[in-house]
Formats: C-alpha cells, structure tokens, sequence
C-alpha cells in the first residue's frame, strides 16, 4: 500500500486531558460552525482523509469527566466515524487482506444518515429499536443521550465484525485481533463486579454505565478514550500484519 493505516486514520487522542494551569472543564472553543466537508474523505479510490479527521482540532480540556462541549463531542464522534468507515472501504480495496466485505460488515453509517443495516440488523441493534428506525441522528447542535449511547454500541459492535473479519481472513497472519483489541467493559463503563473487564461492551446490560435513558459522564469519557486507543492500535497491529 502507498500510505500505511497508522500514518492514515490515527487519531490524536487528548479525551480527558486537561491543560497544564487548569483543574476543571475549562473548553472556550469559539463559535466557528464544523465545516462537515473538511471532514470528508479526499478520496474514493485512495481512500485518504484530510488532516482535520486525524488532528487535535477541538481543545484540550473540552471533554473531561467533570464537562464537555456537545459540539466537541460531535467533532470527535464525526471524527471516528470517518476514520473507521473510510479504513473500512481501504481494507475491502487493499491487496493485504483477501475479504472484500469490511465496510459491509464493519462500517458504522455517516452521522447525517442510517447506521449500515449489518448494525440496525443484528441482534444488539434490533434490541434498540433499529429495525424500524435506523437514523444515526447525530448533530452539533446537540444529540440526545439515546443516541450518543446507541452510537457507542455501534462502534463496539461494528470493531468486535472488523476484528472478527481480519481473524478470519486468510491473508492475514495474526488471529488475535478480536482476543486483544475487542472494547469490553471496563471499572468506569460498567459495574464490576457483577461484570467483568472481559465482558464485551453492551448498553443493554443492566449493568451498564451507559443507557440509552441516561449516561454516567465518565463513563461515556472512558469509553470513547478506550475506544480510540483501541482503534489506534489496531492500525498499529494491521500495519504490521498487511
């Protein structure tokens, strides 16, 4: 491949981190309005994203567990969501790996539209009402709790189809993308015990920090900075595996 998955889709990671001078929430964004299309894919054949997609481009200390802005929290939602389901697309296009059904499998859907019908199909995603209404419904200008909770269930379930794909794909030499990466629970997303930190993540769990009637703050914080450092990774372990 001309450009590796790591030099790609890395997403600098400052969820959770907090300037040096300042104690709490402290974010002053301004009011510029997210320019959706600098958020794009470049390309369609390349499957490269510009640099706003990867960058830190909100402020540090803009999602913490004591505060965060909705709109930082849209940029970075928007964020991954480009990044995994553009990945998605250059992996079914890649000469490294043999399956072609990544993005079919694996994609999330854009935050203006319908989550892909793997996700609203299956099992999780038809619990949460999806196979009557699939809509993402994610904006800048403010997202209900329901729906940044089913989008965290979205991106746990569609990594858990991406890492189950590359475990399965032949051209591939490692097999334990899904045993090592996959987002489960952790202290802080959910109660543990009764659950375990090997309990795989999901918001209809009663045990469940992150609901889609309600969210503990820094549980949705460590999901999202657990699950960028996942995803991070995984293009550190498929660089080395392509």
């Amino acid at each position: 491949m001309a450009t590796t998955y790591v030099d790609n889709f890395t997403i600098v990671d400052t969820i959770n981190a907090q300037v040096t001078t300042a104690t709490q929430y402290n974010s002053n964004e301004g009011s510029a309005v997210i320019d959706l299309d600098k958020y794009a894919a470049t390309g369609t054949s390349t499957h490269t994203i510009p640099s706003a997609s990867t960058s830190n481009t909100f402020w540090t200390g803009a999602i913490l567990d004591d505060g965060y802005s909705q709109k930082s929290l849209f940029e970075l939602l928007l964020k991954i969501q480009v990044n995994w389901d553009t990945a998605m697309a250059s992996l079914d296009d890649s000469g490294g790996v043999a399956k072609t059904d990544y993005e079919a499998l694996a994609g999330i859907g854009p935050l203006g539209g319908d989550y892909k019908s793997s996700f609203a199909t299956s099992a999780i995603g038809l619990a949460l009402g999806l196979g009557h209404k699939a809509t993402v419904n994610i904006s800048s200008r403010g997202t209900g709790v329901k729906e940044v909770a089913i989008f965290c269930q979205a991106l746990a379930t569609q990594f858990a189809a991406c890492t189950a794909n590359l475990d399965a794909d032949g051209t591939l030499t490692d097999t334990n993308y899904a045993s090592t990466l996959d987002i489960d629970f952790t202290a802080k997303t959910g109660w543990v015990p009764p659950l375990a930190t090997t309990t795989p993540f999901d918001i209809t769990n009663p045990a469940s920090k992150i609901k889609t009637k309600a969210i503990d703050q820094g549980a949705l914080v460590d999901f999202l900075n657990s699950a960028v450092t996942k995803i991070n990774a995984l293009w550190v372990k498929l660089d080395a595996d392509v």
